[in-house]
């Protein structure tokens, strides 16, 4: 590959006017040495391009990569355009320099799906390349877009230029360093719908039809339906992405509806043990009450415990002893009977020992051989009786007198 083109012949095949060569000030045989030059580094370059077309490929949010060795017939009239306006830079180019000079030898595009999706991939870009290393990003935007998107891009980070043809790209400058040498790279980040526009333009404007009015009409338009695609794929990722929280509100949602029935659910099963457990307890507790009436009725000392078939021992036995008290007095007075005078001559202690001694010998020997519970307490009944009787006996034989210990 050479270059063979006379200056006449290149100038028409890129649509540059006679005066913009004049204005360039530019000699032809240093371009042509410059074009040579270039055209024996395409190899590695383009073997450069492959490698850091690969990096870049694995970024978050790249859904494709392109990357290109610039033209030498485009290298030549960019540096020819670039003198006739009057850029500072392009003023001391040659041999030598022109390769840190022109910036995009090496062009690399990085493509993705969905708007938004650049700030990703820029934030992918910044810990790998340095990419203020040979300027500030910059943002190229249409004349209309929306200032919201724009002003997400922050100044210290990115330069903002508006593009009079519609042009829409991230532009990053790169140093990338391949084996012991840096290779500048020209890298431009676009949707996919902003890429297909600008293959069309670039194939149909540059380098030639550029000043065309009915093409530059049609090409607007086309640039307006790329960014309204971009709007539309941006608003169905949006959409997607709400319906996709919506279906996890919902989800949990129902997970907190059964939780919710769950615990309801328990709750009634416990609510129906208490109740169950109430009633165990209110049964237990009349139980009890009824033992313990029963029990105030056993411990009353004048009634016999006769479930237990045991007598009122202790009432009894003072029975017995107020009984046996009462029989050692009657016997006493009999013994003196004879030497004995009662106060009262009505009445008379033998009418008195007849009618209480054997009363009392039969009702003792009726309690020893009571063969119930039901008889001993009956003869207990009638000792307490016969015992009151001889209190009586006492009041009404009044003082005896002894007739021998009278002086």
């Amino acid at each position: 590959m050479s270059f063979q083109l006379t200056l006449e012949e290149f100038l028409i095949q890129n649509n540059i006017s006679h005066q913009a060569w004049l204005d360039s000030q530019c000699d032809w045989e240093a371009l042509k040495s410059i074009a040579a030059d270039h055209i024996l580094k395409i190899s590695n370059l383009q073997k450069d391009a492959a490698i850091i077309a690969e990096r870049i490929q694995g970024l978050k949010a790249v859904h494709s990569v392109r990357s290109r060795v610039k033209d030498p017939e485009h290298l030549i009239s960019k540096i020819i355009r670039r003198r006739a306006e009057g850029v500072k830079k392009y003023e001391a180019i040659n041999i030598n320099n022109y390769s840190d000079i022109v910036t995009d030898l090496i062009g690399v595009r990085a493509l993705h799906l969905f708007k938004n999706d650049c700030f990703d991939i820029d934030q992918a870009l910044r810990p790998i390349f340095k990419v203020d290393q040979y300027e500030k990003p910059t943002v190229n935007y249409r004349k209309g877009d929306n200032p919201e998107y724009l002003e997400r891009f922050p100044s210290e980070n990115f330069g903002k230029k508006e593009q009079t043809a519609g042009y829409r790209s991230l532009h990053y400058i790169l140093g990338v360093q391949i084996l012991d040498s840096t290779r500048i790279v020209e890298l431009q980040v676009r949707t996919i719908f902003e890429e297909g526009w600008s293959e069309i333009d670039h194939k149909v404007r540059y380098p030639n039809f550029s000043n065309g009015a009915l093409v530059d009409y049609y090409l607007t338009i086309f640039n307006r339906l790329a960014g309204s695609a971009d709007e539309m794929g941006s608003f169905v990722q949006d959409l997607v992405s709400h319906l996709r929280a919506m279906q996890v509100q919902i989800a949990e949602a129902n997970t907190e509806k059964e939780r919710s029935m769950q615990a309801m659910d328990d709750a009634l099963k416990r609510l129906e043990q208490f109740k169950q457990s109430d009633e165990d307890l209110k049964q237990n507790i009349h139980q009890l009450r009824q033992e313990l009436n029963q029990l105030r009725k056993f411990s009353s000392p004048t009634i016999p415990n006769q479930s237990r078939g045991l007598l009122d021992v202790g009432g009894i036995n003072a029975a017995i002893e107020g009984a046996l008290s009462q029989q050692k007095y009657i016997e006493k007075i009999l013994a003196q009977d004879s030497d004995l005078q009662p106060a009262n001559p009505l009445r008379s202690v033998s009418n008195i020992d007849k009618l209480l001694y054997p009363n009392y010998s039969k009702i003792l020997d009726d309690i020893s051989g009571a063969s119930t519970v039901a008889k001993a307490l009956e003869q207990h009944d009638r000792l307490n009786n016969l015992t009151k009787i001889g209190s009586i006996s006492q009041g009404l034989l009044g003082p005896f007198e002894d007739k021998s210990n009278k002086p």
